[in-house]
């Protein structure tokens, strides 16, 4: 059961990411841009990416324990957190969840 609840659980932080990288354009900005007859030009962020690319990126760099990610991917998970705190609120809820249901090893 435990391995069945925590799929649900990743994949409902899975549709969280999603719905963020959907909506990631601002269609105002995007509009506005239009009408004025100007390319739209979306903000990159301190990981050389912009919002659309961390969301699309960040996929399974969640999955992964943060003791085996590269620098590259602490600090891409870093900025995500950053600019998605609602990624991060589930994100830790899940790990929490997770951790309490893995029954710890006896050392013999």
């Amino acid at each position: 059961m435990g391995s069945h609840v925590h799929k649900l659980a990743i994949e409902a932080l899975q549709e969280v990411r999603i719905k963020y990288r959907c909506t990631s354009i601002d269609n105002e900005v995007l509009l506005l841009a239009r009408r004025n007859s100007k390319k739209y030009k979306p903000e990159t962020l301190s990981t050389m990416e912009t919002r659309k690319q961390l969301l699309a990126k960040s996929r399974y760099v969640l999955h992964k324990s943060p003791k085996k990610r590269t620098i590259k991917q602490s600090i891409k998970v870093q900025v995500l957190f950053k600019e998605y705190p609602d990624i991060e609120k589930d994100y830790r809820l899940l790990k929490n969840f997770y951790t309490s249901l893995i029954p710890k090893q006896v050392k013999e």
